[in-house]
């Protein structure tokens, strides 16, 4: 079965952005353990129960999981190259107005995620989505230009987690599913965020 199926992930996107403008307006708080503005016509549906990553009474590895879905897309790189090709992701997406709305809603789920909370707590959150929308269409065929930090540079002071990028990854993948966005472009998407995996997380 599909890992992304089995186990939610970081995302995409989401969390390089948002973490980045974080880290750059709250320079002094240490982190805590864990992108029209109209959203798309579809009625959002249920947020979506994961499936166990593991067998019952065995301890998930975070850090398989993650490394188990970006064999995943390795599978299917040659694929959604081919669609992005034929039309950018970024299109496919709805272009800024969609996206900054699937932010908004990313964010909202951050504030109430256990592990990651304390990481949305305080900052613009209007600006945190902008920045986001700005870093997703620079990286996925839109017309935005990133100009914040690299995300290496960024995140490996804070020291995230595995369990942390889940978390966020989660509602990611949550999000997706209740703005209905199509299973090739959510994979896509989280594709995305996989490929920044050693930049957000920093070896042991």
């Amino acid at each position: 079965m599909n890992r992304f199926k089995t186990f939610t992930l970081v995302a995409a996107i989401s969390m390089l952005a948002t973490v980045a403008c974080k880290k750059d307006e709250k320079k002094d708080e240490a982190p805590a353990t864990t992108d029209t503005a109209t959203k798309p016509a579809a009625e959002p549906t249920e947020k979506p129960t994961p499936e166990p990553a593991v067998a019952d009474g065995e301890k998930p590895d975070a850090m398989a999981a993650i490394d188990g879905m970006i064999a995943d897309c390795a599978t299917t790189a040659e694929a959604r190259a081919a669609r992005h090709a034929e039309k950018p992701l970024y299109e496919r997406l709805g272009g800024r107005e969609p996206l900054l709305a699937f932010t908004k809603r990313v964010l909202e789920r951050h504030q109430e995620n256990p592990p990651i909370q304390a990481l949305f707590d305080g900052p613009d959150l209007d600006k945190l989505a902008n920045h986001f929308v700005d870093f997703v269409g620079a990286g996925t065929g839109g017309p935005e230009k990133y100009t914040g930090r690299g995300m290496k540079e960024l995140h490996h002071p804070m020291n995230l987690t595995a369990e942390q990028v889940l978390a966020a990854g989660g509602d990611i993948m949550a999000t997706l599913a209740e703005f209905k966005i199509p299973k090739d472009e959510s994979e896509e998407v989280m594709c995305i965020i996989l490929s920044f995996k050693d930049d957000l997380i920093a070896a042991k």
